[in-house]
């Protein structure tokens, strides 16, 4: 019996699960962040060689019983430089062992789509869209960061948010329901704690920034306009990658299957119905499916599939 590791690395959080042949999930656990521009090479060494210790230690099993190992890893492929170093850590710290690397949107692709053809829409801290076609030709769009793009993302809606209270807060916008509930919700006695708070309680931490888009959805829950607009915004947002991809591939089975990750699309009333009518309008033939499983148990369903291609 051979054994798959699978993982999903993120800005904040490392998750492994280990399946065996049959698919069942025999080892799950968390470590640290895997993103090398937090941790350094040497860090992602670290935490790479911890995983396999832990997981043959657990399971009381060996390195040839590791059949394969999918990892996908923050930022891996966006620097050129740094892919090379990437890959030669991994070597190193899972040495005679069979293993891929990818883009962590990856492993949100092989979890909700179950590894089958489709395209992949990530909406969280980030937002990133990755597709593959029944001949295996892939693409991505988004993705960019926080900086750059990122639209759709949780971040995004938040700057959005924080955009319009400001604006409200010093008179160019009336103000609406998201005025009152992002002082209730910060506890901000004064407009101007709102600064405070972002530079120096948050110091411009893009996650935690990205958890006041939580105060957009409670406003617009009080059926504030603005903030219903920029979940439209983010829909339209979300359609966008989803037609690029669309067309960047082409797709043998239609209706072309769709899945998601992330925060955003808890604020489902919001989302989906404006991103079906975009769909509609752009004339992409596309169904929209809940994820089958999460993007680190896809890793691991992954991996079993790159060894039985391989073996």
């Amino acid at each position: 019996m051979k054994f798959f590791i699978g993982i999903d690395s993120g800005g904040t959080k490392t998750a492994v699960s280990v399946i065996d042949e049959d698919k069942n999930e025999v080892l799950s656990f968390q470590k640290g962040t895997g993103h090398y521009l937090q941790i350094g090479f040497n860090g992602l060494e670290e935490l790479l060689i911890s995983i396999l210790e832990e997981v043959l230690e657990k399971l009381n099993i060996t390195k040839d019983d590791i059949g394969y190992i999918f990892a996908g890893i923050p930022g891996y492929g966006e620097i050129k430089e740094d892919q090379k170093i990437i890959e030669d850590v991994a070597k190193k710290s899972w040495r005679g062992i069979k293993f891929q690397l990818g883009n962590d949107m990856k492993a949100g692709w092989a979890g909700s789509l179950e590894c089958n053809p489709g395209i992949n829409i990530i909406a969280g801290t980030g937002a990133i869209g990755y597709g593959i076609n029944e001949l295996g030709e892939e693409a991505r769009t988004s993705g960019w960061g926080h900086a750059c793009g990122d639209e759709g993302s949780a971040y995004w809606i938040a700057k959005k948010g924080i955009e319009i209270f400001t604006k409200q807060a010093d008179g160019r916008y009336p103000k609406t329901a998201l005025y009152t509930t992002m002082r209730e919700e910060l506890n901000l006695k004064e407009d101007f704690d709102l600064i405070d708070l972002i530079y120096n309680q948050y110091s411009l931490d893009r996650g935690k920034i990205a958890q006041l888009s939580m105060v957009v959805y409670k406003a617009a829950e009080k059926n504030d306009p603005h903030c219903i607009e920029i979940f439209k915004e983010a829909s339209i947002e979300i359609g966008l990658m989803i037609k690029a991809i669309s067309e960047k591939i082409d797709f043998i089975e239609k209706p072309i299957k769709v899945s998601y990750v992330g925060g955003v699309f808890k604020a489902s009333k919001y989302i989906f119905d404006n991103l079906k009518i975009y769909l509609k309008n752009n004339k992409i033939d596309a169904v929209i499916l809940e994820p089958k499983y999460t993007p680190v148990y896809g890793s691991a369903l992954y991996a079993l599939k790159l060894w039985e291609e391989n073996k």
